[in-house]
């Protein structure tokens, strides 16, 4: 069978449209897998930077730093958690869960009132930032403060590699799927045009 013109113009239109509807809609795919993990993964990150937060208020002021130290590295066991830190009202870190060494990023932190737009803290809301460690990797690190400021800040940080690696695996399995897709249409396309 000779490939035609026509035919061969019909498989490259195919060809052409089926390319723009897979990429589009891979990349609307991705956007929304994104949405809906990244989301719920900082909800879990913020109950748990409240949590220690509240907790450490009443440790803070009187109590001995391994209290919160010993709080602390009970949770560092949780999946996903990269770190969770603990500063004063001088922004000097009293327990954290880096080894070996605290990460320069944070062995610097500001005056707790100041770090993060002090404002945002005045109302208890947590500050969600994404950020790059060299030690650790990508992180989104969600700070807190404990009694709006006044006695300092909690910090967690969560992997950025979980959603990563659930994001690539799904964008291997979509593209899989659209060249499967791709050369069944090209295979009826040819043999439905090849007959005319």
């Amino acid at each position: 069978m000779i490939v035609t013109k026509r035919l061969k113009k019909a498989l490259i239109l195919n060809g052409i449209i089926f390319s723009l509807i897979a990429i589009s809609t891979l990349i609307s795919s991705v956007w929304n897998l994104s949405a809906s993990l990244v989301v719920p993964y900082q909800n879990q990150g913020v109950a748990l930077t409240r949590s220690v937060a509240n907790f450490s208020s009443s440790l803070l002021f009187g109590s001995p730093y391994e209290s919160i130290q010993g709080v602390i590295d009970g949770l560092g066991e949780i999946e996903g958690l990269s770190y969770i830190f603990v500063s004063d009202s001088t922004g000097r870190i009293v327990a954290h869960t880096f080894s070996p060494l605290i990460p320069q990023l944070f062995s610097k932190t500001e005056k707790a009132s100041r770090a993060f737009n002090g404002k945002d803290f005045q109302e208890q809301k947590p500050k969600i930032r994404n950020i790059k460690l060299p030690e650790i990797g990508k992180v989104i690190d969600i700070g807190f403060p404990v009694m709006s400021g006044v006695a300092g800040q909690v910090h967690v940080g969560l992997k950025q590699q979980i959603i990563d690696a659930q994001i690539r695996t799904f964008v291997i399995r979509q593209i899989g799927i659209a060249i499967a897709l791709f050369f069944i249409s090209t295979g009826v396309t040819y043999l439905v045009l090849a007959r005319i």
